[in-house]
């Protein structure tokens, strides 16, 4: 099964690099980390892995952590989202793009660039704050024998069809981390009004199509974020 292999990467995540730098910032509150799952029904179904920003609203972190229950939450969700059951509809275009991908014929997963957030927490209410660029360059970067990210790693486990790295400009050093590049080496294909799509996966050293957009709600307020979905979907196995 995959999702074993992806706990077992994602379990090497923790060990090599997330306890250790997390717990030598003590004045930081971070979440629990974000773990990509695949639906029973997606196994052997052509995959489009879209990848947000970061996760949202995640409970602080702690070392004995299970695993395998947050990565079926993930999954759990995703299908609330892609079936629309029991009345808890994401409307975010975000949410909105994989039942866009469904009905084009693809299956998507879900992602995340920052697998983590920061917490601040006041009388039992939590807030998200993003990651700093010291928290992204340690915990999105290349690590052990192999050199490989997290990110990196989960892509070789699930071999998508495709990757939409639907995160915007402003993450462009957060894709070159965890795809170990030096910074600026993405600068040119950045997204912008004109050209919102750009496919990186060479630049990327991946041997499949990827795709670089803006986020799905800045997509959908340039009308842009249908005709964005059938590009990629279009992508073939």
């Amino acid at each position: 099964m995959k999702n074993e292999a992806l706990r077992t990467v994602q379990r090497g995540w923790m060990e090599n690099i997330v306890n250790h730098y997390v717990e030598q910032k003590t004045d930081v509150v971070f979440s629990h980390p974000f773990f990509l799952g695949i639906p029973e029904a997606f196994e052997n179904q052509p995959c489009v892995m879209i990848v947000g920003q970061e996760p949202d609203g995640f409970d602080p972190y702690s070392r004995d952590l299970n695993l395998e229950k947050l990565q079926q939450w993930v999954i759990d969700y995703l299908m609330v989202q892609i079936e629309e059951t029991n009345g808890k509809r994401n409307p975010s275009p975000f949410w909105e793009a994989f039942r866009l991908m469904r009905k084009a014929g693809k299956y998507a997963l879900w992602n995340n660039i920052d697998k983590m957030h920061r917490l601040i927490i006041e009388n039992e209410n939590k807030k998200t704050i993003i990651l700093s660029r010291e928290d992204e360059v340690a915990l999105n970067r290349p690590y052990g024998n192999e050199y490989k990210s997290l990110l990196r790693r989960e892509i070789e486990i699930v071999r998508p069809v495709a990757i939409w790295l639907a995160v915007g400009p402003y993450r462009e050093e957060a894709i070159e981390d965890s795809f170990g590049l030096s910074k600026g080496t993405l600068n040119l294909y950045r997204p912008c009004k004109n050209n919102w799509l750009f496919e990186i996966g060479k630049h990327l050293n991946l041997d499949i199509p990827v795709y670089w957009t803006y986020h799905p709600k800045y997509l959908n307020f340039l009308k842009a974020l249908p005709d964005c979905v059938q590009q990629i979907a279009a992508t073939q196995k």
